[in-house]
C-alpha cells in the first residue's frame, strides 16, 4: 500500500513538474516582441522554402523584360520592376532565399567548428586552451566584416567563397562562448559521475558538456544570423558577394542606387526586407535570452 502511494506521489510530481523546454516556451510566450519576431521569422522561412512555387526563377526572376523596365508599384508588379523589367517582389523573395541560406549555412559552419574548438579548450585547459584561444584572439583582433572582405578578395567573389569568409569570421565568437560555458559545467557533479562510470573524454564533451552549453549558444546563433545577413548584403553591395543575375538583397540595393532619385522603390523595398529580417531575428534573440535566463523564472 505504501509502495503504491509512493508511486502515485512520484507520478503526480512528474506530471506537475514542467520540463525545461516547456518552461522556456511559456516564458517566451509572455514576451510579445519575441513572438512578433518569431512569427516574422517563420513567415520568412516559408517564403524561402516556397520561393519557387511563388515565382519561377528562370521565367520571372532572372529573365529580362525590357518593355516593362522601371515601372512603379502596381497591381501587376506590387514592388515595381527593375532596370531590366524584372519583377522586384519576385527578386526579393528569391533574394531572401539566397541571403537567409548563406547566413544559416555560414553560421552553422562557424558554430560547428567554434563549438568543437571551444569545448576542447575549456575541457582540457592548459596548453591546448592557450594555443586555441591565442589563435582565436588573432582572428578577434580583426573586425569580422574586414576579415570577410579580405578572404573574399583573396579567394574571388562567389557564393561559396562568401560562405567560407563569413564562417571563418564568426568562428572565434562561438569558440569563446562555448569555452566559457564549458568552464562553468566541467567540474559539476554529473561530469564527475560520467567519469566515475568510465565515460571517455569524447563522450563527456559531446554528450554532456556541449548540450549543457546550449542556451547561450542558441541566443548567439540567432543574433549572429542577423549580423551575417547584414554583412552578406554589405559584401554583395560592394560586388564581393552573390554575382548577377542571381538576386540578393545587398546587390539589389547596389543596382537600385543608380535610379534612387526617380525610382526610389528600387532601394526602399530591398532595404525594408533587410531591416525587417534583422529586426525580427534580434527580437527573437532577445526573447530567447530572457526566456533561457534562470534568474527570470
Amino acid at each position: 500500500m505504501s509502495k503504491t502511494k509512493e508511486e502515485v506521489l512520484q507520478k503526480t510530481k512528474k506530471y506537475k513538474k514542467r520540463s525545461q523546454t516547456v518552461e522556456v516556451w511559456h516564458r517566451l510566450l509572455r514576451n510579445k516582441a519575441a513572438i512578433i519576431g518569431l512569427v516574422i521569422v517563420i513567415l520568412l522561412f516559408l517564403m524561402v522554402i516556397f520561393a519557387d512555387v511563388l515565382y519561377d526563377f528562370n521565367d520571372v526572376v532572372i529573365k529580362q523584360n525590357i518593355p516593362e523596365r522601371l515601372q512603379g508599384p502596381s497591381v501587376k508588379h506590387p514592388f515595381g520592376t527593375d532596370e531590366f523589367g524584372r519583377d522586384l517582389l519576385a527578386r526579393i523573395v528569391h533574394g531572401g532565399r539566397m541571403s537567409i541560406s548563406i547566413s544559416f549555412i555560414s553560421v552553422a559552419t562557424s558554430l560547428f567548428v567554434g563549438a568543437i574548438l571551444g569545448a576542447l579548450a575549456g575541457y582540457f585547459g592548459g596548453r591546448i586552451d592557450m594555443v586555441i584561444m591565442r589563435v582565436m584572439d588573432v582572428f578577434l583582433a580583426i573586425p569580422p566584416t574586414l576579415l570577410a572582405i579580405t578572404i573574399v578578395a583573396a579567394l574571388g567573389p562567389s557564393t561559396v567563397n562568401l560562405i567560407i569568409a563569413l564562417a571563418v569570421s564568426n568562428i572565434p565568437l562561438f569558440s569563446r562562448i562555448v569555452r566559457g560555458s564549458v568552464l562553468m559545467v566541467r567540474d559539476r557533479e554529473f561530469i564527475e559521475s560520467a567519469r566515475a562510470v568510465g565515460a571517455n573524454d569524447f563522450t563527456i564533451i559531446f554528450d554532456h558538456i556541449i548540450p549543457n552549453s546550449f542556451a547561450p549558444v542558441l541566443v548567439q546563433t540567432t543574433l549572429s544570423v542577423a549580423i551575417v545577413i547584414l554583412t552578406t548584403a554589405g559584401l554583395s553591395f560592394l560586388g564581393l558577394g552573390v554575382q548577377p543575375p542571381t538576386p540578393e538583397w545587398g546587390f539589389m540595393l547596389s543596382s537600385g542606387r543608380n535610379y534612387i532619385r526617380d525610382h526610389g522603390y528600387m532601394t526602399i523595398f530591398p532595404g525594408l526586407a533587410i531591416m525587417v529580417t534583422i529586426l525580427s531575428l534580434n527580437l527573437l534573440g532577445d526573447g530567447l535570452r530572457d526566456a533561457l535566463d534562470p534568474r527570470l523564472k
